[in-house]
């Protein structure tokens, strides 16, 4: 430990980190050694984290990256970084796999779930961004990036769902068409364009009442957004 001792003052840790893993499989019960190398070992991940932290700063990722993953064992934070990295070169599937490797390591960090969700929304799977953005508020409710990202998810499925309504509409099947705003409806209830859609629907079926209902619904939530 003397030896590796020298090499860690001399800000040597990959001499230092070697040596005391050749003293180890000499001595593998030695406690000493063992908390050596763990402190050596914490050290050179705490450097290169940080080192890979300012090469990110300076918009080098793929350099960032390659530091990241030197840190062995792999942790949630390196993870992270490597996920960010992806993010920015807009390698959303990359960023998508590191942030769940970093979930997996950390499964009580919201903001690991929000980035999962965000990295699907990049790639335009609304399905997997909106289960990501729940898991990230069922961690912490409050969380106000995971709740924008489930609304724009519901804001896009809703938009899809209205689009499809109005086709079945105009081939005059009704029926079709109620559902799917129904379904809207049930995953927004302030959506106006859903109750203006369903309005047009129930003026075809001779449902006046209700017709009438949902365009004062449609004028109400409209004012609210």
């Amino acid at each position: 430990t003397d030896l590796a001792q020298v090499y860690r003052q001399k800000n040597d840790y990959a001499k230092a980190k070697q040596t005391l893993v050749d003293a180890k499989s000499l001595f593998p019960e030695n406690g000493d050694i063992k908390k050596h190398l763990a402190s050596v070992e914490a050290e050179t991940g705490s450097i290169m984290f940080s080192d890979a932290a300012n090469l990110y700063q300076q918009q080098k990722y793929n350099e960032a990256i390659a530091v990241y993953n030197k840190i062995q064992p792999a942790t949630a934070e390196s993870n992270l970084g490597i996920g960010a990295c992806y993010q920015a070169l807009n390698n959303y599937q990359m960023a998508a796999e590191y942030f769940k490797k970093a979930f997996v390591l950390d499964s009580t960090n919201a903001e690991t779930a929000y980035y999962i969700g965000l990295a699907y929304s990049n790639m335009d799977d609304l399905a997997n961004a909106k289960l990501y953005a729940n898991k990230a508020l069922s961690i912490d409710k409050n969380n106000k990036n995971a709740k924008d990202l489930l609304m724009y998810t519901i804001e896009q499925e809703n938009i899809a769902l209205l689009d499809k309504s109005m086709t079945f509409y105009e081939k005059k099947q009704y029926n079709e068409a109620l559902a799917l705003i129904n379904k809207a409806l049930a995953q927004d209830a302030t959506d106006s364009n859903a109750y203006y859609y369903r309005a047009l629907v129930y003026d075809e079926q001779k449902k006046y009442n209700e017709a009438i209902s949902d365009y004062a619904n449609a004028v109400s939530y409209t004012h609210l957004t």
